[in-house]
């Protein structure tokens, strides 16, 4: 079988295809006009044929041909043909005109038809034209008047320029003289891509509303956009779903827990500051007794000697979190580091004020799929306790900066594209806490105590860059967190060798009052808004901590503690150790 382009016709056009054989389907191509001329009178399914000579000569069917006239690699039962070889002795300009053809759904067209023209001394002429008012007007597509191979052969053309619209095609056969060979035809198609159609049902609700989105885009797609929807609608089952995951914003919903991790850990290394108070009043009463305090989630230690105006501490720490996910919502793993440096300054026997900032990096990776954030935290903040009779009262407030920096991995059938974004998010927060001394028993003292926090979460709206089509706009998002701590602390002091150390045991239970909702709205550039949910953090928790401090002199001590965070789907740990003087 031979194929040919348009180029042989003496035309510039956009581009030709060559294809094996006729077929229903090609690729992702559907026919949406065929005609086999295996019956007739063809001129029944809406074919018009046209005298534009006035000889009485135009095109006529056959019932079979042959295969000089169309080899039968290309043609089989009925043809249409205008002969001038078997009428002669006539002038022909004769019209074969197609039916309407509407082209308004396509994204891409293309015309196949299985053909063979044979000119006499190059006097004869071939013209296919297309007409878009109903023939009233023709735009010829191609001329030509030079022989066909034996046979024939396939030829194909785009009509891209046509898209939109209704047309009329017409092959157009005009001879030199009375006496000249012919034109035949048979197998006219004209097929496109009506639009990428994605082959695999989606998994999960999440999956569903991105790919909703995505189904929005496909009309009209062209260029990058219909590459990139083609090249995820070309991976395998499995891997579509997959490749909805990749496209998910539901890593940024992730983003407002790992920041208020953070946030609460500034706040209870601030908060562990106040529980100097009960300490030096019962220092100065004869009753020595130093715990390490922790005070908030994943929290700290405490620690302050002496009895001067000025404290200046300071402390680093590690924490880890890891969250499953669940109900087709991906997890993560958040690793940080960080640290904090405060001053404060006494006030009487029974206050103290300070102000702290903090530094907190993290790195939060997420399961399911390929992506990943940077994070960085800055925190200012101030602090005060007090002590009332057997009460320690303490409160703050602070402002956290958050910085992220985003990479998501998208793997499409043909490569990996990949959206990176860099975005900011702000963090009000303030708390209120207290502890009773309630039981001491020789070196041993038991301490209920409780607090609440506040937390507003702003994160700004921003674009992802990288993967074209697949870049999302991410609305902004908002949420408040109150949430209460109650528990008991169990603590002990005792002298070695003229070092006083204290060490402690506490268990708290931790409740979320505020908005647990984690949803995420972005939309891809075109598209409207869709929203996916993120993992929902249970309510309550248990708390676990351990810490010793040792009192080197009145104006330098040293502490090391951890905690350990149990929630259903959760578990999360801090270690944190820490110096601190006064003067």
């Amino acid at each position: 079988m031979k194929t040919t382009v348009l180029k042989k016709w003496g035309l510039v056009l956009s581009a030709c295809l060559l294809w094996a054989a006729p077929a229903a389907a090609v690729g992702n191509y559907t026919t949406i006009f065929s005609e086999s001329f295996d019956d007739s009178p063809f001129v029944d399914r809406g074919w018009t044929t046209q005298d534009l000579q006035g000889s009485g000569m135009t095109w006529s069917w056959y019932s079979s041909v042959s295969t000089f006239r169309l080899s039968s690699d290309i043609s089989s039962g009925g043809v249409v043909g205008a002969d001038s070889d078997v009428h002669y002795n006539y002038y022909w300009d004769a019209a074969l005109v197609s039916p309407a053809i509407d082209l308004g759904a396509a994204r891409e067209v293309i015309l196949r038809f299985a053909g063979n023209f044979q000119t006499f001394a190059l006097s004869d002429r071939a013209f296919l034209d297309i007409s878009t008012d109903s023939g009233a007007t023709w735009t010829n597509l191609a001329t030509k008047n030079s022989d066909d191979p034996a046979g024939g052969l396939l030829q194909e053309f785009f009509l891209n320029d046509y898209l939109g619209q209704t047309v009329q095609l017409r092959w157009r056969y005009v001879t030199g003289g009375t006496w000249e060979w012919f034109w035949y035809l048979d197998n006219i198609l004209v097929y496109a891509m009506l639009g990428v159609e994605f082959p695999f049902a989606p998994a999960t609700a999440n999956q569903a509303a991105i790919l909703a989105s995505l189904t929005g885009l496909t009309e009209g797609a062209e260029g990058q956009t219909l590459d990139d929807l083609q090249a995820l609608a070309d991976l395998g089952d499995g891997a579509f779903q997959r490749g909805l995951d990749a496209l998910s914003p539901e890593p940024y919903a992730a983003l407002r827990d790992v920041s208020l991790q953070l946030t609460r850990r500034f706040a209870g290394i601030a908060r562990s500051r106040t529980e100097r108070l009960g300490d030096s009043a019962r220092t100065l009463a004869g009753m020595p007794r130093h715990y390490a305090a922790a005070n908030s989630v994943m929290s700290d230690v405490d620690y302050i000697a002496g009895e001067d105006s000025n404290g200046l501490w300071a402390q680093p720490f590690l924490l880890r979190a890891d969250q499953d996910g669940s109900g087709g919502r991906f997890g993560y793993r958040h690793n940080a580091y960080g640290f904090v440096l405060g001053f404060d300054r006494r006030i009487g026997s029974n206050g103290l004020a300070g102000a702290f900032f903090g530094y907190g990096n993290g790195d939060v990776r997420y399961d399911t799929v390929n992506a990943d954030t940077d994070l960085d935290s800055y925190c200012g903040g101030l602090y005060s306790g007090w002590k009332l009779g057997r009460f320690d009262v303490d409160g703050g407030a602070s402002w956290t900066r958050n910085r992220y920096g985003t990479e998501r991995a998208i793997q499409l059938a043909d490569g990996t594209r990949k959206a990176t974004s860099s975005h900011d998010g702000d963090e009000i927060s303030a708390w209120l806490g207290g502890a009773y001394h309630w039981l001491r028993l020789g070196a041993f003292e038991l301490q209920p105590m409780a607090s609440l926090q506040y937390a507003y979460y702003d994160g700004e709206s921003f674009d992802e860059k990288g993967a074209d089509t697949f870049n999302l706009h991410v609305r902004g998002t908002d949420a408040h967190s109150i949430a209460s701590r109650l528990g008991l602390r169990l603590s002990s002091a005792f002298s070695y060798e003229k070092q006083h150390i204290t060490t402690e045991v506490r268990v708290e239970w931790a409740h979320e009052f505020g908005e647990i909702n984690r949803q995420v709205s972005a939309n891809f550039a075109g598209v409207e808004t869709f929203t996916v949910d993120g993992i929902e953090p249970e309510r309550d928790a248990a708390i676990i901590g351990l810490g010793v401090a040792n009192n080197f002199t009145d104006h330098l001590s040293m502490f090391v503690n951890g905690d350990v965070e149990l929630r259903d789907d959760f578990n999360g740990w801090q270690i944190a150790a820490g110096m601190q003087g006064s003067f």
